[in-house]
């Protein structure tokens, strides 16, 4: 495994439940610390685990401003195209009994633009730029130009891998390399089991709404498709072994 500290910032709905699993086999409890959170303190705890050479992983959904600038930190999330992962957060929600507007998501008159009027949940209002740039704090419909230009560079330099859902393979393919993992073998997990259909109407509202997440997941989309125009032969070999024996992972469970 890769030397020093690593840290897995999970921004919701985006394939971090898989993820998760896949570096619970790389990474047991007593080398991990999981992160519920982002207002949890991290910073001299990251400090110190990065200043050593032993492997430790922090993980979950943390503030980004907590562990970005420390040297010796591999930092590293994955993305999901935006407004698919704002309805599949939405659904999401929907089917969790404890979340604080349950009755009120699945009464019959709500919707995804009523549920966006209550200007609450800011996981989804350009979720992506919040959690890149650390902008958790900006009030719900205030992410703008200043906000994504701060994300967008950090994705340039501040932080060292960024996968793509619509990638799944191949960034979990460059990320075991990055990690020196062995083939990171996975089944989904955490997905959300009802969808209906989103009128055009609602997706052009939620493109608009999300319209600096948008322009960060195309940034961030250049920049992984460019890295995989360069995979060598022995990258293609792999990535194809990693499809077929996660075919063969669909079968057992783990």
């Amino acid at each position: 495994m890769r030397k020093g500290l690593v840290t897995f910032v999970h921004i919701p709905k985006t394939g971090g439940t898989t993820l998760h699993n896949v570096l619970s086999r790389f990474y047991p409890e007593d080398i991990c610390r999981h992160v519920t959170k982002v207002s949890e303190p991290l910073r001299d705890f990251a400090v110190k685990k990065a200043a050593t050479p032993s492997p430790f992983l922090i993980k979950g959904h943390l503030g980004i401003n907590e562990v970005s600038g420390i040297p010796g930190n591999y930092i590293f999330t994955f993305l999901r195209p935006p407004v698919a992962r704002v309805v599949s957060h939405y659904y999401f929600l929907k089917e969790q009994p404890t979340v604080k507007h349950y009755s009120y998501l699945n009464s019959p008159g709500t919707s995804i633009e009523s549920f966006y009027a209550l200007k609450e949940k800011k996981d989804i209002d350009n979720c992506l730029v919040r959690y890149i740039g650390g902008e958790h704090e900006t009030p719900f419909g205030e992410i703008g130009e200043e906000h994504y230009l701060r994300a967008a560079e950090r994705i340039k330099e501040g932080i060292d891998f960024i996968g793509l859902q619509e990638f799944y393979n191949e960034s979990l393919l460059f990320l075991a390399e990055d990690l020196e993992a062995p083939l990171p073998v996975y089944r989904i997990k955490n997905v959300t089991r009802t969808k209906e259909n989103v009128s055009k109407a609602t997706l052009e509202f939620l493109k608009e709404a999300n319209k600096w997440d948008i322009k960060l997941y195309d940034l961030a989309r250049d920049r992984f498709v460019e890295r995989l125009s360069k995979m060598t032969a022995r990258q293609q070999r792999r990535l194809k072994l990693l499809k077929a024996l996660n075919k063969v992972a669909k079968l057992y469970p783990f």
